[in-house]
This record gives structure tokens, sequence and C-alpha cells, in this order.
């Protein structure tokens, strides 16, 4: 697992870094929620879904400097979950500090899954479907 650099921003940073976020946030209902989601709408996006904003001349995900502004650091050992499932959002009341064992177990290994699934159905359409069966 990758470690997690604590961002340790100062007062000022924070409150730059905040308004740079905001004007690019668009608040949306989610059924799931009884908040709506802060969806970050900027470019950066890790292929996943994660939205990242520069910090410190480095990218950093979204959600993860949100948190940042608004808790302080997140957990040693501990991972943000989206409890919304929306991964570009970044309110601070739809994320939960937990272990990657609990992230996953909640639906992130889920998603992970079905898009491989759905790439190599893609991938794959044009070919014949063979069954296999394995004899002892």
């Amino acid at each position: 697992m990758k470690t997690i650099v604590p961002l340790r921003l100062t007062e000022a940073e924070a409150e730059e870094i905040a308004s740079r976020i905001w004007g690019r946030v668009r608040v949306t209902d989610n059924p799931t929620q009884t908040k709506p989601c802060w969806v970050y709408t900027g470019k950066a996006n890790d292929g996943k879904g994660f939205r990242k904003v520069r910090t410190r001349g480095k990218k950093a995900y979204v959600h993860r400097v949100v948190w940042t502004c608004v808790h302080g650091d997140i957990p040693e050992g501990l991972v943000l979950d989206h409890g919304c499932r929306n991964r570009s959002c970044c309110n601070p009341d739809h994320l939960e500090p937990v272990t990657v064992a609990e992230n996953t177990a909640r639906g992130n290994g889920a998603w992970v899954y079905s898009q491989k699934c759905q790439e190599a159905r893609r991938v794959n359409a044009d070919r014949p479907r063979v069954a296999t069966y394995k004899t002892t």
C-alpha cells in the first residue's frame, strides 16, 4: 500500500487551496445522503474518478486536501471512504477515515472489479465465447 504523506497545511495555505477548490465545486443532490455532494469539476483526474489539485507543486487528491483543511491530517494507517460512493465528491461530511479493508468491504473493490470486467467485455466483444471445463 502506498504511504499517505500528511499535508500539514498552514492556515494561509489551507485558505488559499480552499478558495481554489471551492471555485470548481458543483453542489449536487445525492439521494443516498442527507447532505449534497460537493463535486469537484477540475480537469485533473487519476482515471479512477478521483480528482486532484495542485498544492506545493505536487498533485494531491481533492477529498484528502479538503479533509485536511477541515479536520487536520488523516489518521495514520487510515484512508478516506466516500460514504456517498461518488469519487469526485469532496464534502467532508461524506468522508470517513477507515482502514483499507473496511473501505474495500464497503464497495471500493466492487467498483474496481466491475470496471475491469466492463473493459474486458468491451475488448473481447467480437471474440467467440468458449467454455472450458476442468476434468479430473
